[in-house]
């Protein structure tokens, strides 16, 4: 079956084609590739260039900094010596 069609080939006659797709199939995989390459390249160039921080790199940062104080907090021993401690003790539990 072929595109919803029945037909009758064999193998010795569908294999070159298919191995010809598949040759064109990596020629155009490499082609999108190496235009990534460069756009990506092009991008580190103009964010080099003009500062540019990414935004998102920024808050997933405080966002690990404010787990650690978390974490910090209620690792101490005793959960009962700050209310926040207790708080977040509670919740985190």
């Amino acid at each position: 079956m072929v595109g919803g069609i029945l037909a009758e080939r064999t193998v010795k006659e569908i294999k070159p084609q298919v191995q010809d797709n598949k040759e064109k199939i990596q020629k155009v995989i490499e082609q999108v590739n190496n235009s990534l390459q460069k756009k990506l390249e092009t991008r580190k160039q103009f964010v080099s260039k003009y500062s540019i921080q990414d935004p998102t790199a920024k808050a997933q940062a405080a966002g690990r900094a404010a787990a650690g104080r978390i974490l910090a907090l209620i690792s101490s021993k005793s959960p009962l010596e700050n209310p926040l401690r207790n708080a977040l003790y509670t919740l985190v539990r």
